[in-house]
């Protein structure tokens, strides 16, 4: 192995790919982890939006119902008048 003129041995070429190699996988796991992240706080607020609609839904129709029950015990009331 050669030295550099610091006295200290130089990397080897194929020593140094296989360092670039594992920094590159590194960072595209790194990359991947934050796709992951980012994917996985979408899917969050969906769900977050999807029970907020359902429960939505779920009060008008209660709502609905009220209103029924009421108009028909109205009519109900002014047919025995």
């Amino acid at each position: 192995m050669t030295e550099t003129s610091s006295g200290l041995p130089r990397k080897s070429s194929a020593i140094f790919g296989i360092l670039h190699i594992w920094e590159t996988f590194g960072n595209f796991r790194k990359m991947v982890g934050n796709v992951f992240a980012t994917f996985e706080q979408v899917l969050e607020k969906f769900r977050k939006y999807s029970e907020s609609g359902r429960k939505y839904s779920e009060n008008r129709q209660k709502r609905g119902h009220q209103y029924v029950y009421i108009i028909n015990r109205t009519l109900h009331v002014t047919s025995k008048v």
